[in-house]
């Protein structure tokens, strides 16, 4: 019996054969989301990790080291050599809940999702509570305005009834979590609960076809409403340049307003003395960051909840809550103002002369007069137009580490046919970047100054002195530290 196409396709999805990404053989896709996510192990000095892949013998390496798993797949590994417990054994469950989408030429392992398994988890676990964290891509508009760490992510301390998905998905995309208890799990159970050709170890560059399904399937595909296609991904890159969110632009008295963290725009006086602006493009720099989210639940507590009332049990401590009555819930949300600015296009036309009808009479007839028979061509001479400054932005670098030195460039040219004064750059940095004092540079004469913004970062802005004329360009550099 031969399949039809769709009939095979389902098969496939079915069989755990295909992800939005397409077959996960590839590990490193031309474009779209990776078929794996990376994860960076760690912990302190001493410690080691197993991994178990169906009936194969375990592997162990000593941290840190970087695997590449499967989305919509659960693992567990076995975690030992903490220095202060010789004999302590762990075992972490992780449910890989998405990946990371990055350029064609940067491979996912350079961006792993740093887990940190450090002495204090050890202790909590040995205590009797159950440690769950998620980590997060961090959305760069809503990240901490802080240096951070490659290999220690922040962590963020939440109440067990806080659902820590959505809280995640409220600062920005889930892609892993990882629960810890202090249960001992056999090799025998390490090994029946794994599914083979789902860990790719270090020095390999391929592995087979999983056993199993995917046992998180929504993790494995990319849901998105038909009519407004799927949701943009901003979580991978940091942008900076061209104007975000409110317009920019000239108050009452004549200041600049509507300066928002990540836009870059230049103010101008024309010859007519009319104060105008000037809008650079926007530029993005990949530089993923994750961050977690965390809560400790003791497992002598349980929760339950029983209509619209809530009841928490404690034992142990002999405490009991209760809240009756309907509960109110109140939230707010930032509106988004999304606004596209489209620069005006010089266009110069060519006018000829054409002879569409003749008439004789009270009849018209229609003909064509060759150019061959054209005696003239009339030609409009065009206007030199008094064109917007126009600003260009970029960055030596479009893939970068946490702690690395990205420099940008401002350009500002006038392209018009008279001279313009009064120039002022403006770059109102985001939060994940922080200016290299000392830094800044101009090809002109300017006076430099800084201040702070609501980001938790600077704006940058120079003063140009003296006159821009026709064709004339300046440069403005500096030094940014990604955090």
């Amino acid at each position: 019996m031969r399949l039809r196409p769709a009939c095979l396709l389902l098969a496939l999805v079915l069989a755990g054969r295909l992800t939005a990404a397409g077959p996960l053989a590839v590990p490193h896709p031309k474009q779209g989301a990776a078929p794996l996510l990376h994860v960076l192990f760690s912990g302190p000095e001493g410690v080691r990790v197993t991994f178990y892949q169906g009936q194969a013998p375990p592997r162990e390496f000593a941290t840190p080291v970087v695997v590449g798993l499967r989305p919509g797949y659960i693992y567990r590994v076995k975690v030992s050599g903490f220095p202060d417990r010789p004999g302590l054994e762990l075992f972490p469950t992780l449910e890989v809940r998405g990946t990371i989408r990055l350029g064609p030429d940067i491979p996912g392992a350079r961006h792993p999702c740093p887990v940190f398994l450090s002495q204090l988890d050890a202790e909590e676990v040995l205590d009797g509570s159950l440690i769950t964290k998620v980590f997060y891509l961090e959305d760069p508009c809503k990240a901490i305005a802080e240096l951070g760490r490659r290999d220690r992510p922040f962590e963020a301390e939440l109440p067990p009834e806080r659902d820590l998905l959505d809280e995640a998905r409220n600062l920005g995309r889930p892609v892993l979590v990882v629960r810890l208890g202090n249960r001992n799990v056999s090799d025998e159970e390490l090994h029946a609960c794994s599914v083979p050709n789902t860990i790719l170890f270090p020095g390999e560059c391929d592995m087979g076809w999983p056993r199993r399904p995917p046992m998180l399937p929504f993790a494995t595909w990319q849901w998105y409403d038909p009519i407004h296609g799927p949701k943009p991904l901003v979580e991978e890159c940091l942008c900076d340049g061209g104007d975000r969110c409110e317009p920019v632009g000239f108050d009452g008295a004549g200041q600049l307003q509507g300066l928002d963290p990540e836009d870059t725009v230049a103010e101008y006086r024309d010859s007519a003395g009319r104060k105008k602006i000037a809008i650079s493009n926007c530029v993005c720099v990949c530089v993923p960051r994750f961050s977690v989210l965390r809560n400790l639940l003791h497992l002598d507590q349980n929760r339950l909840a029983l209509g619209p009332g809530a009841v928490r049990k404690m034992q142990g401590q002999v405490i009991l809550e209760g809240l009756q009555g309907p509960q109110g819930y109140q939230g707010q949300e930032q509106v988004v103002d999304v606004i596209a600015r489209q620069a005006p296009a010089q266009t110069e036309a060519l006018m000829t002369t054409m002879v569409s009808a003749r008439v004789e009479g009270a009849r018209p007839i229609n003909s064509i007069l060759y150019v061959r028979d054209v005696a003239g061509v009339c030609r409009e001479e065009p206007k030199t137009p008094e064109c917007p400054l126009l600003l260009q932005k970029w960055s030596d670098k479009c893939d970068a580490q946490i702690g690395d030195i990205v420099t940008f460039t401002l350009k500002y040219s006038n392209d018009g046919g008279r001279p313009i004064t009064d120039v002022i750059v403006s770059d109102s940095l985001t939060g994940r970047l922080e200016y290299v004092p000392g830094s800044a540079q101009s090809s002109r004469d300017a006076v430099f100054t800084t201040q702070p913004n609501d980001a938790g970062s600077q704006v940058l802005r120079w003063q140009i002195t003296g006159a821009l004329l026709p064709g004339q360009s300046g440069v403005v550099r500096f030094q940014t530290r990604v955090r």
